[in-house]
């Protein structure tokens, strides 16, 4: 790495970049259970729970940052709702992987 080059301390990253990293670190998963060439392959139900809370996260991240940026105030309390039944559901899905196993 260049000497002068900026280092960012270890902070939580935006949104984005950290949903993103999220979703990425289930593509192995989904590759090897979920999407094999066709093949119908039944996903584990922790599996499923953690997708649909993370894309859940994602979706109320949107609508609260589209609440705020029109300033509805309804619209930023759906996003948070939502954001949060997210990030329940994918911590139920991580529970139910342990017990699995």
């Amino acid at each position: 790495m260049f000497r002068n080059s900026y280092v960012p301390s270890r902070r939580r990253l935006p949104w984005s970049r950290h949903q993103a990293s999220r979703l990425a670190g289930l593509a192995p998963n989904l590759l090897r259970q979920g999407f094999n060439r066709g093949k119908d392959v039944e996903m584990n139900p922790s599996m499923k729970d953690q997708i649909e809370g993370a894309i859940h996260e994602v979706k109320g991240k949107a609508k609260e940052t589209a609440g705020q940026a029109i300033g509805n105030p309804d619209l930023e309390l759906e996003g948070k709702a939502e954001n949060l039944g997210g990030k329940v559901q994918n911590k139920v899905g991580q529970v139910e992987r342990v017990f699995e196993k």
